[in-house]
């Protein structure tokens, strides 16, 4: 399933570690306050972290698309 969606619905999949594979689309532009897609996270060490493999940048014109998966079965999680 894709799932495309803004902080709250991206914080809730990374918060159960829900997801496989994750996309993220980067763009040279800073903004006020806002929601961060890690603010409810609790990892507070580098080994409880959440830990991408494979990951692949890419250059969309002045954006940047980070993919990246986990090396898991959701069905064993």
């Amino acid at each position: 399933i894709y799932i495309e969606g803004g902080a709250k619905l991206i914080n809730s999949f990374l918060k159960v570690n829900l997801f496989d594979r994750i996309s993220i689309y980067t763009a040279p532009k800073i903004l006020g306050s806002g929601i961060s897609p890690t603010e409810e996270l609790e990892f507070l060490k580098i080994d409880e972290s959440i830990h991408l493999e494979d990951s692949v940048w890419t250059k969309l014109g002045q954006d940047m698309l980070l993919e990246s998966k986990r090396n898991i079965c959701l069905q064993d999680s």
